[in-house]
């Protein structure tokens, strides 16, 4: 949303000038006296694409109206609050191994223990340790809570109330992002609550829209199901013979022949009637998204039927509009309010105004190549669990301890561990009957399948985002040289792991003999624990490792 303060209710004084020049502020106001509904951010788009004078607002106003349709700014508002709705939830929704953060554990339950005294501190430690976040454990406790009467009991209540210890306050003081959870989950149960007392409401009153037809004798039969409803809850065709059906299976019916892509949808009660249903009718039973595919399932019928050579599509949905020829104006604007992109009518892409599409595909093959080339990047890289610290391991073996935050980590699979139980018996990788993880492996051979694969499935995606790019267009081009340095890093990677002086037996960590010199690599000395590993950044580990 955009931070101009604007007033839709107030009058802008008349401009004697019309090709005076005038603020982005004074435009939008200009636009809005006329069209009050207008999505700001949507008028400041098509401000910047013209001159700020009061004749090209006019000219705006006029391209708004003969479209018809346009970006509203109260749908806007609402799908800014869903998007605040969802990121509430999806930020604190990860998982957060409590089990191994101490700190945390300690803070979620001090805080978890001051929302619910009645619930006794034990079941808050397991509800916790089952759902590793504040987030997650608020939900079910306060479910549990709400329902306590109504279902078996997962606890028994407290005879006397805890004294709140005010960890909130104490939280806050300390920097803690629990209270910031805190906060989101309670947005988020107030929106539950708020949910809820909407549906008791619409309950009730049906219960009571019920009473007052059996009362009256204002029932009907629906001839689908064959059960008594309300006659205000029916809905009618217009054949000869008038049949009456109940919301519940109108609706139904309907969806279904849209699902088959039929936008006619005809009296279902019996063959030999053609009664149809009226669009007001077809509109109160059906709800909202539904009753919008089916008029969109018209008009798009509607137009292929007409055969508008005239009419333009836009590239990213179905949305058509009117255009002048390609020559006066390349770019096609997508009204529909769930698209809204601005392509280009030649090559369909994104618009790329000023470079022609040529120098677009040009610009776009190196922009692509650049995804891929951080795609492995990125696959090199791994984090701790616990500061988010990245590191690149070197040497070593594969249990990670972080000179950060001192979390312990699996360097395979990026899982806490404890202990070395986390490990698989012997030096070869884990079997198929064990999920469990190599305490060492070869570090340059597991880089170079992970940053394989991140090429090739990147490769792919971008491939099929842009059909046009070719495969050899993708490939990363590297020189003999560099080919010379990986060959040698990976041969002394090679020796570093035949000759790793360590491996798992009956779950506990041992020192190898002597190994074997490789074939065709000159023998080297046997690692100590102390030499490794290094890792950019420092991350430690090793060091607990017998001597």
């Amino acid at each position: 949303m955009s931070d101009i303060d604007v007033q839709p209710g107030r009058v802008a004084a008349p401009l004697v000038v019309k090709n005076e020049p005038i603020s982005d502020i004074e435009c939008v106001q200009l636009i809005l006296n006329v069209l009050p509904d207008v999505s700001v951010d949507h008028l400041l788009s098509l401000i910047s694409e013209t001159a700020r004078t009061p004749a090209a607002c006019e000219r705006i106003i006029a391209r708004l109206l003969d479209g018809g349709t346009y970006p509203k700014e109260k749908e806007e508002a609402e799908c800014r609050k869903r998007k605040r709705d969802s990121e509430d939830s999806g930020e604190f929704d990860g998982d957060v191994d409590s089990a191994n953060d101490a700190g945390y554990f300690k803070d979620a339950l001090a805080l978890l223990k001051d929302e619910f005294l009645p619930v006794p501190v034990r079941h808050i430690e397991q509800v916790l340790l089952e759902h590793n976040t504040f987030f997650k454990a608020y939900g079910v406790l306060g479910e549990q809570l709400r329902t306590y009467q109504n279902i078996a009991h997962p606890f028994t209540k407290n005879r006397t109330l805890r004294t709140k210890q005010k960890a909130e306050t104490m939280l806050i003081g300390c920097g803690s992002t629990i209270p910031k959870e805190l906060a989101a989950v309670r947005r988020s149960e107030e929106k539950k609550a708020d949910e809820r007392r909407k549906a008791a409401e619409l309950e009730q009153a049906e219960q009571e829209n019920l009473w007052r037809a059996q009362r009256d004798g204002e029932m009907g039969e629906c001839l689908c199901c064959y059960d008594d409803f309300p006659t205000n809850r029916m809905t009618s065709c217009d054949g000869d013979t008038i049949h009456f059906f109940c919301f519940t299976c109108a609706k139904k019916y309907v969806e279904t022949e849209i699902g088959l892509g039929r936008t006619k949808p005809v009296c279902f009660a019996d063959l030999s009637c053609n009664g149809t249903f009226a669009r007001k009718q077809l509109q109160h039973f059906l709800g909202e998204k539904s009753f919008e595919r089916l008029e969109h399932m018209k008009q798009q019928q509607d137009l292929a039927a007409a055969g508008l050579d005239f009419l333009s599509e836009c590239p990213f949905c179905d949305y058509k509009a009117e255009c002048p020829p390609v020559e006066v104006d390349k770019e096609f604007r997508c009204l529909n309010p769930k698209c809204r992109k601005v392509s280009c009518r030649l090559c369909e892409n994104e618009t790329h105004v000023p470079l022609s599409c040529e120098e677009f595909k040009k610009d776009n093959k190196l922009s692509v190549r650049h995804i891929v080339e951080e795609a492995m990047s990125a696959a090199l890289i791994r984090s701790c669990n616990q500061c988010k610290h990245p590191f690149v391991k070197e040497a070593g073996c594969n249990k990670m301890t972080c000179t950060h935050c001192r979390n312990v980590q699996c360097y395979v699979c990026s899982k806490n561990v404890a202990a070395y139980d986390h490990f698989i018996d012997g030096q070869g990788g884990p079997r198929d009957d064990d999920s469990r993880c190599p305490l060492h492996d070869n570090v340059e051979a597991r880089h170079e399948q992970e940053v394989t694969k991140a090429a090739e499935e990147a490769r792919a995606k971008a491939q099929a985002e842009n059909p046009d790019i070719l495969e050899a267009d993708l490939m990363i081009q590297v020189s003999d040289g560099v080919k010379r340095t990986e060959q040698s890093r990976q041969e002394r990677a090679h020796a570093a792991h035949v000759q790793f002086p360590f491996q798992m037996a009956g779950g506990v960590v041992v020192r190898n003999g002597p190994p074997p010199a490789a074939v065709g690599i000159a023998p080297r000395h046997v690692l100590q624990p102390q030499e490794g590993p290094f890792l950019l950044p420092q991350l430690g580990g090793f060091e607990d490792l017998p001597q």
